[in-house]
C-alpha cells in the first residue's frame, strides 16, 4: 500500500507574482500591450518634427526642339535655373 503525503509549500508575495506573471497568459497580454503603449508615448514627439523639402530645376522661354525653318529668325536663348522650398508641420 502506497500512501501520498501533500507537503506544505510556502510561497512569498514575490514568489507568487513571479508565478502568475509566467504563467498567466492574461497577465503575458497585459504586459504587451503596456509595453506597446509606453513604446507609443515615447515616440510621440517624432509627430512634431518639420519636414523640408528643397526643389531645383532648368527654366527658360526657348524651345528645346526647333525645326530648320525656324532658325532663319533665331531667338535669343532665355533660361536659368529655378529654386523653390517647402516646409509643413503636422
Amino acid at each position: 500500500m502506497t500512501s501520498v503525503f501533500a507537503g506544505t509549500n510556502t510561497v512569498n508575495l514575490n514568489d507568487a507574482l513571479q508565478l502568475a506573471r509566467k504563467n498567466n497568459l492574461n497577465l503575458k497580454s497585459n504586459a504587451i500591450d503596456l509595453k506597446a503603449a509606453q513604446r507609443d508615448i515615447d515616440t510621440s514627439w517624432n509627430l512634431f518634427l518639420p519636414s523640408l523639402s528643397a526643389t531645383l530645376s532648368n527654366v527658360g522661354k526657348t524651345d528645346v526642339f526647333k525645326d530648320s525653318t525656324s532658325m532663319q529668325n533665331p531667338t535669343p536663348y532665355q533660361s536659368g535655373l529655378g529654386l523653390g522650398f517647402s516646409l509643413s508641420l503636422t
